[in-house]
This record gives C-alpha cells, sequence and structure tokens, in this order.
C-alpha cells in the first residue's frame, strides 16, 4: 500500500513539475512579445527608436537559446512586414488607378522612401553580441521588394495626372458636345451622352459653331 502511495506522489510531482516547467517556458516565449510589438510601433509611428535596445537586451539575454531568440527575430519580422503592408493598402496606387491618382501615387512614394529609411536604420540596430532585431535574409528580401515598388510608383507618378475637378470635367464634356440648342450670346444649352446616359450642360460655344447649328 505504502509503495502504490509513493509511486502516485511521485507521478504527481513527476506531472506537477512538467506543467510547471511548460508554464514557465510558455510565459517566457509570451512575455517578449508586447514589449517588441510596442517598441517597433513606436518606431514606426513617432520615429521614437530608443524601445529598439530593449528588444536587443532580450536578444542578448536568450543568446544560448537559439530557438527563443529566433522566436523574437521572426515575430519582429512579422511586424516589420505589416508595416510595409499596412501603408502600401492606404493609399490607391496600382495599373487601374495611377492614371487619375497622380496625389495619392506621390503620397505613397514619400512613405515608402520613409519606411525604406527606417528599415535601413532598424537593421543597422545591432546588441552586444551582434544580434539583429530582423534576420538578415528578411531584410534583404524587404528592401528588395520595396525598392522594386518604389520603382514602379515612380513609374506610375511620371504617367499619372490630379483628378479632374468638376468644373474641367464638365468644360471636357462641352468640348466634346456637339448636339445644342436655344444659343444666346455665345452660350448654349447642350446635350452629352456617355455609356447611355444623356447629360444636359450649359455650354460656352464660339460664334462659328452656333452658326453651323443654324445651317442644321
Amino acid at each position: 500500500m505504502k509503495k502504490t502511495i509513493i509511486k502516485i506522489v511521485i507521478f504527481v510531482l513527476v506531472l506537477g513539475g512538467i506543467f510547471g516547467v511548460k508554464k514557465i517556458i510558455d510565459n517566457r516565449t509570451q512575455d517578449y512579445k508586447p514589449k517588441v510589438n510596442e517598441a517597433i510601433t513606436n518606431y514606426f509611428v513617432n520615429n521614437d527608436s530608443s524601445g529598439l535596445d530593449e528588444i536587443l537586451e532580450i536578444l542578448d539575454k536568450n543568446k544560448n537559446n537559439d530557438d527563443q531568440r529566433e522566436d523574437i527575430q521572426s515575430y519582429a519580422n512579422d511586424l516589420v512586414g505589416s508595416w510595409f503592408t499596412y501603408v502600401d493598402q492606404k493609399y490607391a496606387c496600382d495599373v487601374s488607378t495611377f492614371r487619375t491618382n497622380k496625389n495619392s501615387c506621390l503620397v505613397l512614394l514619400d512613405e515608402f522612401n520613409k519606411l525604406n529609411d527606417k528599415l535601413v536604420i532598424l537593421y543597422n540596430f545591432k546588441s552586444e553580441e551582434g544580434y539583429t532585431i530582423i534576420k538578415t535574409s528578411f531584410y534583404n528580401n524587404l528592401i528588395t521588394k520595396s525598392q522594386r515598388r518604389i520603382t514602379e510608383i515612380n513609374k506610375y507618378t511620371k504617367n499619372s495626372r490630379n483628378p479632374q475637378t468638376s468644373e474641367e470635367e464638365r468644360l471636357e464634356k462641352c468640348s466634346k458636345s456637339t448636339e445644342c440648342e436655344n444659343c444666346r450670346d455665345g452660350v448654349c444649352k447642350c446635350y452629352f451622352t456617355s455609356n447611355g446616359v444623356r447629360e444636359e450642360l450649359t455650354c460656352q460655344k464660339d460664334e462659328e459653331f452656333i452658326e453651323s447649328l443654324k445651317n442644321k
């Protein structure tokens, strides 16, 4: 009976030890995330790099724990990459919108250039043990993609124009409109049809055009 009790006690102690160790490991694994998230967010939003030193300290504390250190760097990779994705999706500047969206493309270009500068600075932060906040392979891949996107945006801005104002749009329609009537003092009531929709406009027309209407 005593042997059975001893076995049960030993089993409980071993089981408790396993769960205790697992809890410690889980806590250590999760503990770094809020600090890393806060530091990187402050850096990209407020240009505050003071928190980055704390990430380097965490990496150095885990110099003998390769798995933990790589987890920290992978998490940092994801956060940094999310900033590039966020900025790229924030502004409309692609093959379907750039022709009439020059302002948006220019703002996106400026944002990407700033992100690139911040990325280079962040990568050059090194701990006393020589660790970087993000992995070298990730940095090289991200900087290459970012430079490619900047080249693309530059091409778009050269071939884009600002959206028309309502007045510019009206004048363009008037210039294309040939169906006019009731002209007085050079001002006519004209009609512009596009995609089956007929729109009435008040347009300024030259004398030659008005004379041509009288001969119809």
